[in-house]
C-alpha cells in the first residue's frame, strides 16, 4: 500500500489537483495534514476523481471551520500511527515513535 502525504496548500487548489492527478494510479491513499482550507483545497479533486480518490486528512492550524479532527489515529499496511497538526496547542501528549 502507498501513501502520499501532503499539505499547506493554502487555497492553491491546483497545486493540489496537479499533485493528485500525478499519484491518482499509484497512491491509495492521500493524508492531509492540515492547512488546506478546510478540505475546500480538494473540492475539484473529489468532482474530478470521484470514488478513486481517497483522502484521509487531519485540521490545520489555519483550518478554522474545517470538521476535520485536529488529530486522528491510522491503521495503514497493518501498522498503526498518529497523524496531527503541528500546533504545539494540539500537542500535549507524549507521542511514541
Amino acid at each position: 500500500m502507498r501513501l502520499l502525504v501532503i499539505s499547506d496548500s493554502h487555497g492553491r487548489k491546483s497545486n493540489i489537483f496537479d499533485i493528485i492527478e500525478m499519484h491518482i494510479d499509484d497512491a491509495d491513499y492521500f493524508l492531509c495534514l492540515g492547512d488546506c482550507s478546510g478540505g475546500d483545497d480538494f473540492e475539484y479533486a473529489k468532482a474530478y476523481f470521484g470514488d478513486r480518490l481517497n483522502i484521509i486528512s487531519v485540521c490545520g492550524n489555519t483550518d478554522w471551520y474545517s470538521t476535520e479532527p485536529a488529530v486522528r489515529e491510522l491503521k495503514f499496511g497493518g501498522k498503526k500511527s498518529c497523524s496531527a497538526t503541528g500546533t504545539p496547542s494540539v500537542l500535549n501528549f507524549p507521542i511514541l515513535i
